[in-house]
């Protein structure tokens, strides 16, 4: 995904000495930009992993959907493999260990872009495994933090090959298994491509079944896979209330990370947005607070999902939400600004205060 970068052209006519910043590359950096960055990190290792291998086969014109070997009570590891453009044993050890380094900065056609996604595994265990076969050429690696707590990498074997691809598997504890199948919910219904489900399919659909719908117990595993299958079908396209009233509450519980009533879909990755953030923007901070002390006008309502173009707006570097920064607000308030003024009428009608919603926000100013 193309980054937005800000060139300044400042002039200095004093004669000074300057330096550039450097950064340390100590355990304590490595920590933030490995695990303190990720307020989710079981579902960061997910999301991002499973984007790489998308990336991945996109880049090698493959049409076919990854791999994910999901953790179950006798094999305790999650593996996600692609048959993508694979690394060479140089792109290893000069791009994929550098944080910050990435292939896909320049380019809208695939998601990745931060050069963080690949190190994610870091964010929850000390050791991983790589394995990546590119030029005829199959090269195993070992990912680890060092008794510094710095991020190593070690080339364990190579072995001629006739394929190209990438596999990261990563052990998952007991009491995570669960929480791995969550985010794999949460993560594949956005997903243009359902991933191949290679272990841990029955798992996937039983934890459906009994975290996202009022049926536990009561349907087939055909029936929950059928069902999954047509809210993924729904939710390629932009998704409006109403739409389909059916399958709303299970949107909505896929979707929700902060009662938001709307949200955006980009480069097959969701977001909430932050609706006190752009009214804010649009109306000021007292319309903004008066707005926030009304919670319980909102929470309970269908989502509205809109698509954008990959590059529309600005993310956080942990891809768990967006940053507001002038981008991001001048998109968000073009596309959802008709949905707000709506939004604050309501808001207004429904207050639960005896006191006038007008004069209530004159309180705050």
């Amino acid at each position: 995904m193309k980054l937005t970068e800000h060139n300044l052209n400042i002039e200095n006519n004093l004669e000074a000495e300057s330096s550039e910043f450097t950064i340390a590359a100590n355990s304590k950096m490595f920590d933030i930009l490995s695990s303190k960055i990720y307020e989710d990190p079981i579902r960061a290792i997910v999301r991002e992993l499973s984007c790489n291998a998308i990336d991945a086969n996109i880049e090698a014109n493959n049409l076919s959907p990854f791999k994910v070997y999901l953790p179950i009570k006798s094999h305790q590891s999650l593996i996600i493999e692609d048959n993508g453009i694979g690394m060479t044993h140089e792109d290893v050890m000069t791009v994929y260990k550098s944080y910050g380094k990435s292939t896909k900065s320049n380019s809208n056609k695939v998601i990745g872009a931060l050069g963080l996604g690949g190190k994610t595994p870091l964010a929850y265990t000390n050791q991983f495994t790589l394995i990546t076969a590119k030029d005829g050429l199959k090269n195993n690696y070992i990912i680890f933090k060092d008794e510094r707590g710095i991020p190593n990498v070690t080339h364990v074997g190579k072995e001629e090959c006739d394929i190209s691809g990438t596999t990261v598997e990563l052990i998952v504890k007991p009491e995570d298994i669960e929480k791995f199948y969550i985010a794999s919910i949460k993560t594949f219904v956005f997903f243009d491509k359902m991933p191949i489900i290679k272990r841990g399919e029955k798992e996937f659909y039983e934890t459906i079944e009994a975290s996202f719908t009022s049926s536990y117990g009561r349907s087939s595993i055909d029936i929950i896979k059928q069902t999954y299958e047509k809210v993924r079908e729904m939710l390629k396209t932009d998704f409006m209330p109403g739409k389909n009233v059916t399958n709303e509450f299970f949107i909505r519980k896929l979707s929700d990370h902060y009662n938001s009533e709307y949200g955006i879909v980009m480069g097959q990755v969701y977001y909430d947005v932050n609706i006190k953030q752009i009214i804010n923007e649009i109306y000021g901070s007292s319309v903004a607070k008066t707005a926030a002390d009304f919670p319980n006008i909102y929470v309970a309502k269908p989502k509205k999902i809109l698509h954008v173009p990959l590059g529309s707006v600005s993310i956080q570097p942990s891809r768990e939400s967006l940053n507001y920064n002038q981008v991001t607000i001048d998109f968000l308030k073009k596309k959802f600004y008709a949905d707000f003024e709506k939004w604050l009428d309501e808001l207004h009608k429904k207050a639960v205060t005896p006191v006038d919603f007008l004069a209530n926000i004159t309180t705050h100013v």
